[in-house]
């Protein structure tokens, strides 16, 4: 031999290892065929497991019927998709829908004047403020809330101005007094000018004013008149109604009325000493209910006259927008209002009833501002002018006049009082940021400074003091509109975009904490800072919240213990679930330990911090990096001289993000770019004079038509037509997939169960009687009526769906398009009813009932039927194909342990086997050395 192989005998030269492995082989037989039942095993079940995954698929296509309400789907079809596109749900109804889109969503943006560059000079700025939404000194009163809510009939009104001209002022897409003003004074053709006074509309330099024939709008403007010196004075068309809603009346701030079942509002005492309390809120009904708080004017005056008209009655005031009260008792002592429950001032205040009466009469104050403006007494963060009425103003020309302001007014009577002055040459107007007044000068002299002075001009913003300034125009302070108040809805605040429900930790200057839970059930800031402070008065928290002082926000503040103990740490507010802490503005820390300065204020208006030496380019980070709701930007429009602009645009879209910026006493020329403005739609017909006015502070409109969204994508003059429809088409494709996802199962089936005599092919669960009777149950069930539907539709062959060959079946679209046309309601029912059975039970004998476990049902329609099916074939749990995969499981493990067990006594025979051939070896190794030796022995020589 030249060499040595592996499993070959050394001494017997025999291949032991192909040996071992022939006798290996026929002991391995047994684990053979265990390897290939293991084999069948698995295939049979993996191919349950795909007729599983087809049934899963039935069971979802067939409950899309029900589930998605597959035959109430619509389309919505706009014949204008550059104007407005929309999609409808399946609540929608069919039908036309006309709209007017008139104007979409805007934002601010301001452009500033311009710069010699932005990175070297030093601006001077130490900080600029922003404000969003109600920061300024205007409202722009809708036409819907005038003339006691009947609001004014749009369309075109006729003018003759003092000069004799005369033209036609379509007003037919005005949603505002402001754009009934700027469309008559943008009328080119006129020499009209038109404002408001109080609760009017002014026209001046006018001879007439009638309306377009047609309608009806100059009437309802109070301005259908001949002028009396070449002025028209409307009627009055801005005032309280009943129907008014509480949470317009004060700028919008409402009516504060406290929690508590039967919390008394405010009292009513009257001059015979008689007392009665009034409670706004909610309280005990009679019968073991509960009667909700008051939202209108009207329910104001009927829980207070509920109690005794003979003695005292309140009414909507002789001036149309307050409310008075009449005490009848003729007695001597004091008629009053005074506080409610917990010394609550704030109801009757809001109602402008918190005062003494004369003559038996409490006559309100104002509630409702005058037309594009707001009330006085908010002005100041609500503390109004605090009883300062006095205002002098001398202009350049050293002519004085003084005016006593009325604390009950609106800005735009303050504004008329000294625009009427016949001392002086001034104009009153808004300040360039609209948050406070502006003087003018108009006397071209420079005789005197002009001067403003008086208790009242400190409180409105614009006091030069006694000495005056020598320029030709003051321009005040912001006076801090109130915006945020007890009443101010949640869904109200944070810009228009609610506060959230959720949690957030208090820990006060000692390091006492506590965690306020703000639910659904809180509705105003006033409910959340009721909350607040009755729980730190419960568990011993030294904080107390408020309304800020102008007006913006909330605040909390650090208060002292009972022994004045010296503060420790910094207030502070953090979160615990939801976002409401950073909804109110007061997440955080307060900037210092010290009480004066330990607060967390939450209010809207913000301010960056700048510093002197701060250029162009360090202004723009700082807004930036302040983490605002605006974007600043750094424009450079090319120019030679100054080209070098700040842009900054509101992040928040719509009337809620119009931006204020204040600059301070630093001159940044801000001018309007763009203004904030909602979108209107007028929506019902294609004249929009006749249509109805819609704002949207998106470019999304949510069931104005129900059940269809609407997403506007530009402006236009025409109408665009909007056709909801049954999505017919979409139905049909439904059914289809249905029947393919059956026919699938069946031919999923079908491949599992076959044996073709041709070629003696066989399915791999050929003759499986579960494989049968998953057939039969499909065909069955599939052929079968819906069960209790008694309409013109029973089955599936009425609506055009055949049975074909092999159980499969087909859709003729034309019937079944048809039938959804004639009867749509029936097909639905055929395919998707599904009404629960009332059940009663079996009675089995007197008072003993038996209930059946199974889900019962009067109506179930075919797919309904089938996903019971399917749910019953593939139930995770107990369903028949889950059971069969446990099955197989089972005997699949079985196999398995057959073949541990192979494997074992196989290794052991191996083993023994090559133990056996080694001894071999050695004995017959052993034998050859015997051998050997014996061989060596040498024969003895004879001598």
């Amino acid at each position: 031999m030249t060499g040595i192989s592996t499993g070959i005998g050394l001494i017997s030269g025999i291949n032991t290892a192909s040996l071992i492995d022939q006798l290996m082989a026929i002991e391995a037989r047994p684990k053979v065929l265990a390897i290939s039942r293991q084999t069948q095993l698995q295939a049979e079940q993996a191919a349950f497991m795909g007729l599983n995954s087809k049934l899963l698929s039935l069971k979802t296509t067939a409950a899309k019927f029900y589930n998605n309400k597959i035959f109430r789907t619509n389309t919505a079809t706009s014949s204008d998709s550059k104007v407005l596109t929309a999609s409808a749900g399946t609540t929608a109804q069919p039908g036309v829908y006309n709209f007017v889109v008139n104007r979409l969503v805007s934002s601010s943006q301001m452009l500033s004047k311009g710069f010699a560059n932005s990175d070297t000079t030093e601006l001077g700025a130490t900080s600029l403020s922003f404000e969003w939404g109600n920061g300024k000194l205007t409202r722009d009163t809708e036409l819907a809330s005038l003339n006691e809510g009947e609001g004014v009939r749009r369309g075109s009104i006729d003018i003759t101005d003092a000069d004799g001209a005369t033209a036609s002022v379509d007003l037919s897409t005005a949603f505002t007094v402001g754009d009934v003003l700027d469309a008559i004074n943008g009328e080119l053709t006129l020499g009209v000018t038109a404002s408001v006074s109080g609760d009017q509309i002014v026209i001046s330099n006018v001879d007439e004013i009638d309306d377009s024939s047609g309608y009806y709008t100059a009437t309802d403007l109070g301005i259908n008149a001949t002028a009396v010196g070449n002025t028209i004075t409307g009627s009055q068309i801005n005032q309280v109604y009943a129907d008014m809603a509480l949470a317009d009346l004060n700028d919008g701030n409402g009516v504060y009325i406290a929690g508590g079942l039967g919390t008394t509002s405010f009292s009513v005492d009257l001059s015979n000493g008689e007392s009665f309390d009034v409670v706004l809120g909610d309280r005990d009904d009679g019968g073991g209910g509960t009667e909700s708080s008051v939202t209108t004017i009207q329910g104001v005056l009927d829980r207070i006259n509920e109690h005794d008209t003979a003695k005292f009655e309140a009414a909507i005031g002789d001036d149309g927008v307050s409310i008075k009260i009449t005490d009848k008792t003729g007695g001597g002592g004091t008629f009053e209002v005074t506080a409610g429950t917990s010394n609550n001032e704030q109801t009757a205040r809001d109602l402008g009833i918190f005062t003494t009466g004369v003559a038996g009469v409490i006559d309100g104050d104002r509630i409702l501002a005058g037309l594009n403006s707001v009330l006085t007494k908010h002005l100041n963060g609500g503390a109004g002018l605090s009883g300062n009425t006095a205002l002098d103003i001398t202009d350049r020309a050293g002519n004085t006049d003084s005016f006593t302001i009325d604390e009950n007014s609106s800005i735009t009577d303050i504004i008329a009082q000294i625009n009427a002055s016949g001392s002086i040459s001034v104009t009153a107007s808004l300040n360039q940021s609209g948050n406070g007044l502006l003087i003018t000068d108009t006397t071209g002299s420079a005789v005197s400074n002009l001067i403003i002075d008086g208790t009242a001009a400190s409180e409105l913003g614009i006091s030069t003091g006694a000495s005056g300034v020598a320029a030709d125009s003051y321009a005040g302070s912001n006076v801090q509109v109130q915006y945020v108040a007890l009443s101010s809805q949640l869904d109200d605040l944070n810009y228009g975009r609610g506060v959230g429900t959720g949690s957030f930790r208090v820990t006060d200057g000692y390091g006492n904490q506590m965690t306020i839970d703000i639910g659904s059930d809180a509705d105003t800031l006033g409910d959340v800072i009721s909350e607040i402070n009755s729980l730190a008065s419960a568990q011993d928290v030294y904080v107390q919240a408020r309304i800020n002082d102008n007006g913006d926000g909330l605040i909390l503040e650090t208060e002292l213990d009972g022994d004045s103990s010296p503060l420790v740490l910094p207030m502070e507010v953090e979160s615990v679930s939801g976002t409401t802490a950073k909804d109110l503005g007061i997440l955080g820390e307060a900037s210092a330990t010290d009480q004066a300065d330990n607060y967390i204020d939450g209010a809207y208006e913000k301010t960056v911090t700048l510093e002197a030496t701060d250029t162009l380019d360090d202004v723009i980070t700082a807004i930036n990096n302040a983490g605002i709701l605006v974007n600043a930007t750094l424009i450079n429009d090319g120019g030679s001289s100054n080209p070098y602009h700040l842009s900054i645009t509101s992040k928040l879209t719509g009337s809620s993000g119009d931006l204020i910026v204040d600059s301070g006493g630093l001159d940044f020329d801000l001018s309007v770019l763009t203004e904030a403005h909602d979108a209107i739609v007028f929506f019902g017909s294609t004249d929009p004079a006749k249509g109805m006015a819609i704002r949207s502070t998106t470019n999304t409109l949510d069931d104005v038509v129900a059940g269809v969204t609407i997403d506007l994508k530009a402006t236009d003059t025409d109408a665009v037509e909007l056709t909801v429809a049954r999505d017919i088409e979409g139905m049909i494709n439904s059914v289809t997939e249905f029947v393919s996802s059956y026919n699938s199962v069946l031919t999923e089936i079908g491949k599992l169960d076959y044996y073709d005599t041709e070629n003696e092919s066989r399915g791999i669960l050929l003759g499986n009687s579960t494989i049968a009777r998953i057939r039969s149950q499909l065909q069955r069930t599939i052929q079968e009526d819906a069960i209790g539907v008694e309409t013109q539709y029973e089955n599936l062959l009425d609506v055009g769906i055949r049975f074909g060959e092999g159980g499969q079946l087909t859709v003729d679209k034309d019937d079944l398009r048809d039938a959804l046309n004639e009867d749509l309601e029936a097909v639905e029912n055929l395919f998707a009813a599904k009404v629960l059975s009332d059940d009663q039970g079996e009675e089995i004998e007197d008072g003993v009932t038996i209930h059946s476990d199974e889900t019962l049902y009067d109506e179930l329609g075919i797919a309904e039927q089938i996903k019971r099916l399917a749910d019953q074939l593939t139930d995770s749990v107990d369903g028949t194909l889950t059971i069969v995969n446990q099955n197989y499981d089972t005997q699949i493990s079985l196999q398995e342990k057959r073949i541990e067990l192979f494997d074992d006594r196989l290794a052991a025979r191996r083993a023994y086997l090559e133990a056996q051939f080694a001894s071999m070896e050695q004995a017959l190794a052993s034998l050859q050395y015997q051998q050997s030796a014996l061989s060596s022995i040498q024969p003895i020589k004879s001598s």
